[in-house]
């Protein structure tokens, strides 16, 4: 009984002084952070457009993301249309000055939102943002 308690012991200092040390972690995860930095910096988005189209024809956004000073964020911007029968998303990328994007061409009457989410390039000091809008898509007159 006695060398039973004294491995316990001794495998139980031996794990205590490995924590300790750093050399053994128990993580669930690894860290996701938005932004690997304290001092991130905001950013805000934008997405304009038409605010209504004539049916069975694509619009064309104007996106921009902006930040306080004179630095420009980059990353990538995903613009996602939704509406009546459509879900359709375009990523691309942005380099700190304003972009035109073709959304896709809108079939039915309705009303769409329009949402763009900038994600900032990686390892950068820049945090997320989104926008949206919403469209009308009218009726052609025959």
């Amino acid at each position: 009984m006695g060398r039973y308690l004294m491995k316990k012991l001794i495998v139980g200092l031996l794990a205590s002084f490995l924590i300790a040390s750093g050399l053994v972690a128990f993580t669930g995860s690894p860290s996701t952070a938005a932004c690997p930095y304290t001092g991130c910096i905001a950013t805000s988005s934008s997405i304009t457009g038409p605010k209504s189209v004539k049916q069975n024809t694509a619009p064309k956004f104007k996106i921009n993301v902006r930040a306080n000073g004179n630095a420009r964020p980059r990353g990538s911007v995903k613009v996602t249309v939704k509406g009546p029968g459509v879900n359709n998303t375009r990523t691309t990328s942005f380099t700190g000055s304003p972009k035109s994007v073709k959304g896709p061409r809108l079939r039915k009457a309705g009303r769409y939102t329009v949402t763009m989410v900038f994600t900032p390039a990686k390892n950068s000091v820049w945090k997320g943002s989104r926008d949206s809008y919403k469209l009308k898509v009218v009726k052609r007159r025959r």
